[in-house]
């Protein structure tokens, strides 16, 4: 009955191994002699000799084509626009938690707002802001949101960077809230420990962001990966 056992992943590297050295099923069946794996047959050898041998001819041709000089130049070009799109998501966060700098709000009125950024270079930065009944529902960071690659960018980067992001976003919003109230004259509590939160993460942000930048080099795979 051992013989029909599932091999672990332990058995399966050792009997991996001795396929790389190139013995046969039946030579491997004689090294399982003296180990704590139960005996195999050379039928059972054989059947996961060939998963090994077709798994290896793929990963030799994934290897072969990751190193093809037209994929390497296009994927230093795809991590290139990252760390673009990385710079420009840096400047602006510096920047947003300045609101006094934000031109062409009419904060007296609700609607879709569109807030230009007074500071250079050409072409400012708009972030867009829904106001609904004296509440902001949504802030959009357009000029990065926007860009093609920034879903691309957030599954290079990961689920904690990407939720991290997000949080940072929500304390943003609120932050602009009460910018809102104090524009429309309306009362605004003291919130010492959302100020704080939303500093520390904001730094938080920014060093993730320069440490991916600097790395210039993003594991994992998207949609507009060569």
């Amino acid at each position: 009955m051992g013989r029909d056992v599932s091999p672990s992943q332990q058995e399966l590297e050792f009997m991996f191994s001795l396929m790389t050295r190139g013995l046969t099923p039946s030579e491997i069946a004689d090294e399982y002699q003296d180990t704590e794996f139960p005996a195999r047959s050379r039928r059972f050898i054989a059947e996961k000799q060939r998963y090994f041998d077709a798994t290896r001819k793929v990963l030799g041709e994934s290897i072969k084509a990751e190193q093809d000089p037209l994929v390497v130049e296009a994927r230093k070009k795809h991590f290139e626009e990252l760390c673009g799109l990385i710079e420009s998501l840096e400047e602006s966060i510096s920047w947003l938690t300045n609101v006094g700098i934000y031109k062409g709000v009419d904060w007296s009125s609700d609607g879709l707002q569109i807030a230009d950024l007074d500071y250079p270079p050409e072409g400012h930065p708009h972030i867009v802001i829904e106001i609904k009944s004296g509440r902001i529902t949504e802030v959009s960071l357009h000029h990065v949101e926007g860009d093609p690659l920034f879903g691309g960018l957030l599954k290079h980067l990961g689920n904690e960077f990407s939720e991290m992001y997000y949080e940072w976003k929500e304390l943003f919003r609120q932050r602009l809230q009460r910018y809102l109230r104090q524009k429309r004259g309306l009362p605004v509590g003291t919130r010492a420990r959302r100020v704080n939160l939303y500093v520390s993460l904001t730094q938080a942000l920014t060093e993730a962001l320069t440490m991916a930048r600097l790395r210039r080099v993003f594991p994992g795979k998207c949609e507009a990966c060569p």
